[in-house]
Parts: structure tokens; sequence; C-alpha cells
């Protein structure tokens, strides 16, 4: 499992929480990147064991490097279905990481955990609402944005306000009938879901 005390391998039977802990929480990058990364894993296949821990995942999400930070939302995206108060500790955090310059997938779950947010009720989806069409625009033809495309279909799936659906209407309907390929596909999968 460790080897100095780096995180390296994965055992949901082994994993060390406390090692989880204080690597994640480390000073050093690597351990911090490697225990944020486990916790994703663990929290795919045992939700209930990371769930004590999201007050640490939610300091960790001040790191800088994007790995570590990507990874943290990834399993708090995980946890949200169990625990909703996750969603407003970590909002800003995931709007940061929608409008990352520099790394791709942490902007990509940023999308995926504000259209999560978004999709439970009117009020969250139009207080998530800027963000997203802003990126919608801003991440045109970037390489994620198909994927992001994915996260605002279900955004679009849930229980958001008649001025999002509007909103997402204009904003993709363009691409629904003039795209090709898997941007058409996607634009048009948002387009179905609000029906």
């Amino acid at each position: 499992m460790a080897s100095n005390d780096v995180v390296v391998g994965f055992d949901p039977e082994v994993v060390d929480l406390d090692l989880l802990v204080e690597s994640v929480q480390s000073g050093s990058r690597l351990k911090r990147q490697k225990a944020a990364a486990t916790l994703s894993k663990l929290a795919h296949v045992n939700p209930e064991a990371v769930r004590p821990l999201t007050d640490v995942l939610i300091q960790a999400l001040d790191n800088d490097e994007a790995r570590t930070r990507c990874s943290v939302l990834e399993t708090l995206l995980i946890l949200l279905d169990q625990d909703p108060s996750i969603a407003p500790k970590a909002s800003d955090y995931a709007e940061e990481a929608l409008f990352d310059e520099d790394n791709g997938s942490l902007r990509l779950m940023g999308m995926r955990f504000l259209c999560k947010i978004g999709a439970a009720n009117p009020e969250a989806s139009l207080k998530v609402w800027p963000s997203i069409d802003e990126a919608l625009q801003c991440f045109h033809g970037d390489v994620e944005f198909n994927d992001m495309l994915l996260a605002v279909a279900g955004y679009a799936a849930g229980d958001v306000d008649d001025t999002v659906k509007t909103g997402l209407r204009e904003r993709l309907s363009f691409d629904s009938l003039n795209s090709k390929g898997l941007l058409r596909k996607r634009a048009q999968a948002v387009l179905d879901a609000l029906s």
C-alpha cells in the first residue's frame, strides 16, 4: 500500500485511511496527488468509508495542483448523493476549477460538479447557470467540450428552472442543427433532456 509514505497501490480491503488523510494534507505534491487519487477510487467502491473525510477533502481543494483538485472534486461528486451539504462548501472550488486555464480535466470535473448540484432544484439550477453558460461559450471546441455536454445533459434532465431551459435551448440549438458527428449528437442530447 505504501512506499516511503506515498500511496502507490489500491486495495479497498486494506486502505489505510489515516495514511491517506496524512498524505492528502502533506507538503509533498506527489503524496497529495496519490492520496487524492486513492480516495477517489475508494469512494467509487465504498463511499461510506470516505464520507467522514469530507472536511479534509474540502481543505485539500486549496492545493494548487490540478491533479489533486480534480481527484478531490471527483470524490466529493460521488459523496454528493449521500451528503448534499457538500454542495455549498465546494461549489466555489468547482467554479474555480471550471475556469482553470491550464487543465482540461479539471475544467471538466468542475463542469460535472456544477451540473450535478444544479440539477437538484430550480434555485440551484439558476445559481450555477451563469457559470455553465459561460463555460459553454468559452470551451466550445476544446478537447473536453463533448464530455462537458454529457454533464450538461444530466443538468438539463434535472429539476431546472424555465430560464435555464430557455438558455440551454438558445445556447445549443445551433450545434444540434449545424454541427457534425459527436458534437451534434451531444448537443441534441441536451435539448432532448429538456423535454
